[in-house]
């Protein structure tokens, strides 16, 4: 299992969780606390980037080539929030981890943060098929 692949199933460990219990549990803190030192290790400069297009999954621009249960899981999650794109900062600190993984959880619209940026990346294409003009929304 690559790194990025590790990081979902850590996201997704603790999203299930939350939804189970609640966003206290020491389960959700535990499987954050390991997202969280795995993103760190994972960013690119001061930040990474998660993107959502079609059927991939991309990670600092380099497609995620794995197809597990958590990666689809949190696909469909980022497009039924609206987050088909996501930035997130070094500086990301535990509170704010959990807060994005209880909006994953729930019902709750995923709001950006001062480390973590959500968005959608919208693709237009040209007569030929052609990515034309990327349009970000957020």
């Amino acid at each position: 299992m690559g790194k990025t692949s590790e990081l979902v199933t850590y996201i997704m460990s603790a999203v299930s969780n939350c939804s189970l219990y609640s966003e206290e549990h020491p389960l959700v803190g535990e499987f954050a606390e390991k997202a969280l030192k795995l993103l760190r290790d994972l960013c690119a400069g001061d930040s990474m980037s998660i993107v959502v297009m079609g059927d991939s999954l991309v990670f600092n621009e380099t497609p995620c080539c794995e197809r597990t249960a958590h990666i689809v899981s949190f696909m469909n999650r980022l497009r039924k929030k609206k987050g088909a794109q996501i930035i997130i900062r070094r500086d990301v600190g535990p509170a704010e981890l959990r807060g994005f993984i209880a909006a994953l959880a729930s019902g709750e619209t995923i709001v950006s943060g001062p480390n973590i940026s959500v968005g959608i990346v919208e693709v237009r294409l040209g007569p030929a098929g052609e990515p034309s003009e990327m349009i970000e929304k957020g």
